[in-house]
């Protein structure tokens, strides 16, 4: 088909999974002009693109990933942002993964660059000292060495070459596409558990259905506030935060409010960064102790949320003591300086 019968299938409702497949396979297709497929990804954000849509390309994705295959390491764990938000936080997730690593919770954390912020989570581990090209092996080795391994999502997904032109198109057009939303989906070690913060308020119950339908057995989508009401894809230690937690078969949503677990008043300023060097000091203040403030604070509750979905407690409380723990003891720092001692090998 070309981009018309596309654009009015698009608009006409929802695809099944196999509509999905063939829209897939048109979208990979070299030969169509990246203007016809962002004229379709554009029509279809328009019309919006429904829980069972975003699952069964984020499956049928996955499946086209580079695998990684990982065992003696027990359920593992990613945590992560879709971005958009349009904050310049530091990293938070990332500085998280460390945290629930050290707490002892196997994490394969998956992302990029950099697209809508000055520090995505492998500009930011690459300002640390990491090396962000593992593949397969060092990555899988890694993993079961030190319980954490860094997949970086060029060397995974070689069908996104032929996507990113018409990406690029529908932005240049004022619209985003349903991969501003896809990247967390598809991470190739499969995890069990995740924790996605996501940039719009009403999203959450939908992103975790999604995630539920991809085959997780326990998740979390959340959407912040700033003090002023403004959503962030982060659990939010300034701003109520909307959690849609999915477990047990079904979504819960809930409102989770900073004040009822002790946080301190903060405003949205503490967390920006002009860099990914300014965001990798930030980490590193928070892991070594020096920096006891509202950013150790954010990193904790999202490390919480984390170790709450791997099964390590369900009392807010409880997870966050967990969290503090694996910093205040240094576990955290040790263990972020294991990962990157290993990936220097």
């Amino acid at each position: 088909m070309d981009s018309g019968e596309w654009i009015g299938r698009l608009r006409a409702g929802e695809l099944d999974a196999g509509g999905i497949g063939s829209f897939l396979a048109w979208l990979v297709d070299g030969g169509v002009p990246a203007e016809a497929k962002a004229d379709a990804l554009v029509a279809w954000a328009a019309r919006g693109e429904t829980v069972g849509e975003m699952a069964a390309l984020g499956l049928a994705l996955r499946e086209r990933a580079v695998p990684l295959r990982v065992t003696g390491r027990g359920p593992l764990l990613d945590l992560c942002g879709t971005g958009g938000d349009g904050r310049g936080t530091f990293n938070i997730s990332t500085c998280a993964s460390f945290v629930v690593a050290a707490a002892g919770v196997s994490v394969a954390k998956h992302g990029n660059r950099g697209a809508t912020s000055k520090s995505g989570g492998f500009d930011v581990l690459e300002a640390m000292g990491f090396r962000i090209d593992a593949g397969p092996e060092l990555a899988g080795a890694c993993l079961e060495a030190t319980g954490v391994c860094f997949l970086f999502a060029p060397l995974y997904h070689p069908a996104f070459k032929e996507i990113v032109p018409a990406r690029r198109r529908a932005a240049e057009m004022g619209s985003r596409t349903v991969f501003n939303l896809l990247g967390p989906l598809l991470n190739p070690a499969r995890p069990e558990a995740q924790v996605v913060g996501v940039p719009d308020l009403g999203l959450p119950p939908k992103y975790a259905a999604v995630l539920g339908m991809m085959g997780l057995r326990r998740a979390i989508a959340a959407c912040g506030r700033t003090e002023s009401g403004s959503p962030m894809d982060e659990l939010s230690t300034i701003g109520p935060t909307e959690v849609s937690e999915w477990r047990e078969g079904r979504v819960d949503a809930f409102r989770l409010d900073p004040t009822s677990l002790g946080f301190a008043a903060c405003d949205a300023a503490a967390f920006v960064v002009g860099s990914a060097g300014e965001s990798a000091a930030a980490i590193r203040g928070i892991l070594g102790g020096e920096d006891r403030g509202p950013r150790r604070d954010i990193v904790t509750l999202n490390a919480a949320a984390g170790l709450r979905v791997a099964g390590r407690g369900d009392d807010w409380n409880e997870v966050l003591s967990l969290a503090r723990e694996a910093i205040d003891s240094g576990a955290a720092w040790r263990k972020m300086e294991q990962v990157r001692a290993f990936l220097q090998r």
